[in-house]
């Protein structure tokens, strides 16, 4: 039970990890009541003279349409009947472009695989689609919600020069460690252990920045920190022995008086670790700051969640989807960097993640794929944040709700977990949910390599933009550049590469590409109904 709870409430992040609608459409001509699609045809009425039925109608084309015409940047579900889906796509100009999504909705296993197969197949039959014109996450509704907002306690005096103990707990021991108060703010301390040396300038640096930037935009997009003790600050402690432990940590044991943590500091505590005990480039204010922007969104959430909701599940809250967060705290705040690392991983490992690892209850860290899922539960986060209608960063530094601000209070301050109150907020299974989110990372952004932007904004992430004040990135691109590097979107698959494993839970993305030599492609896709598949084609080109 110890190691459980102890799991729970130490939240880690270091350095290096950082790094169906509704209505079938058919195609055009074909009567929607009908489900034999290749009987009935839908045709207008027109009145013609009486000596027009003697003319010659040889010429006349009244063939049903044998292949569906998709726009650019349109997306439709496949119907799939028997572990088989089937269709036929437009391809007359013979240059035609088109994304195939293969999701698993079998959102609640993150351990199971399921064989599949792509094949062009020129007997493949046009058969039912569904379009999809709508969003599980419906931006129209939360900009009408304005968030709760709190005004803290009152701050009590500290002076610059003070010393004091705290408990630093580090694997199964615990020790006290003396720490002197080098600057001091309206809110916030910074203490160093007097075991070390830190230079002034950066700890008034990084207090100026904490107290005028990170904690104020925290605090409105993910709400008020708590104040066990009632002295209306938040700790900052450096040493050095936070680095063999993590970067920076937060423990939720300092927030509670439990049997399980019987050294707990009883205060808002955030562990650093000094700047000459981090290797370059990683140890400038900048750095440190965004890491400790990742932190205060773990102390904020565990207040929000499980401090006002102790009888409640949301101890059980998903430690990726916490660290999805984490990852969109540096972004909205105005500190990415590292975080675009993370996102690439995200990208570029998408089918080493599955929706379950992010939305199950519970859950822990796995090592093996700790870059994919992080990336991946951060894009997820975005995404969700994007499609509530996000944000609008301020010259001076305010952040004006548009929808996602009150989206994610929603979700910390309801009694249940994340993942449960994901579905009862937008009244949405999180099946449909994880559709609409896979779909979004293969169409988003192809605007900026030359293509155009989906059809439907569901499936598009907000764009990209300077922040005003730290001049950092604001947001996720699929295709962005940064530090020598550049996005290049999720991994796709080939029909001649594909691995033939859909991940419970994770999605599959291939290209599909007109070679000219048909002026239709008949597609065919087999996947047991046991992996709740959900398949979408969107044209891209």
């Amino acid at each position: 039970m110890l190691p459980r709870i102890l799991s729970k409430l130490l939240l880690l992040v270091s350095l290096d990890a950082l790094l169906l609608a509704c209505e079938p459409l058919e195609p055009r001509g074909f009567d929607t009541a009908d489900t034999d699609l290749a009987e009935t045809v839908q045709t207008d009425v027109v009145e013609l003279p009486e000596d027009a039925l003697l003319a010659d109608t040889s010429e006349l084309d009244v063939s049903p349409p044998t292949a569906l015409a998709l726009e650019v940047g349109e997306v439709v579900t496949l119907a799939v009947e028997s572990d088989v889906a089937q269709t036929r796509l437009l391809a007359e100009l013979g240059y035609e472009e088109f994304v195939v999504i293969l999701v698993s909705g079998l959102v609640s296993d993150n351990t199971s695989a399921f064989p599949y197969d792509l094949a062009l197949d020129d007997s493949a039959e046009l058969r039912k689609v569904f379009p999809v014109d709508g969003c599980t996450v419906d931006e129209d509704i939360w900009p009408q919600i304005p968030p709760v907002t709190e005004l803290p306690n009152p701050a009590v005096p500290i002076a610059v020069g003070a010393t004091r103990s705290f408990w630093f707990s580090s694997g199964p021991g615990s020790q006290q460690l003396n720490a002197r108060a080098i600057a001091v703010g309206d809110t916030a301390v910074v203490w160093l252990d007097v075991a070390s040396n830190m230079d002034s300038l950066f700890a008034k640096d990084f207090l100026s920045a904490f107290e005028n930037i990170v904690l104020p935009r925290s605090r409105t997009v993910f709400g008020q920190e708590s104040d066990v003790d009632g002295d209306g600050r938040i700790h900052l402690f450096f040493t050095p022995r936070t680095y063999n432990v993590a970067v920076a940590f937060f423990s939720g044991c300092d927030l509670l008086e439990d049997p399980y943590c019987p050294q707990s500091n009883n205060a808002e505590m955030l562990y650093l670790t000094p700047p000459d005990s981090i290797p370059p480039p990683y140890n400038t204010t900048t750095a440190i700051t965004e890491i400790l922007t990742h932190e205060l969104q773990h102390l904020i959430h565990f207040n929000r969640k499980v401090l006002r909701n102790p009888s409640t599940d949301p101890w059980n809250d998903n430690m990726y989807l916490q660290e999805g967060f984490g990852g969109l705290a540096q972004d909205v705040v105005g500190y990415q960097a590292g975080n675009l690392y993370v996102t690439k991983a995200g990208f570029d490992s998408i089918d080493d993640f599955s929706i379950a690892d992010v939305i199950k209850d519970g859950g822990a860290y796995d090592s093996s794929r700790d870059g994919a899922l992080r990336g991946g539960a951060y894009l997820f986060a975005r995404w969700l944040y994007d499609r509530a209608g996000g944000d609008a960063a301020l010259v001076d530094g305010e952040l004006l709700d548009r929808g996602g601000i009150s989206f994610i209070h929603a979700l910390f301050d309801g009694p249940k977990t994340m993942g449960k109150e994901l579905s009862d907020q937008t009244n949405q299974t999180n099946e449909a949910i994880t559709a609409d989110f896979f779909t979004a990372l293969a169409l988003t952004n192809r605007n900026e390599i030359g293509g155009s932007r989906p059809l439907n904004p569901c499936f598009a992430y907000l764009d990209t933009i300077i922040d005003p004040v730290t001049a950092r990135q604001r947001g996720a691109s699929a295709y962005a550049n940064f530090h020598g590097q550049a996005m290049t979107g999720p991994a796709m698959q080939t029909l001649d590469t594909q691995d033939g494993s859909l991940r419970a839970g994770g999605v599959e993305y291939f290209s599909l590409v007109a070679d000219g030599s048909s002026k239709e492609l008949g597609l065919r896709v087999d996947i047991p109904s046991a992996a709740r598949p959900w398949i979408r084609i969107a044209r891209i080109k």
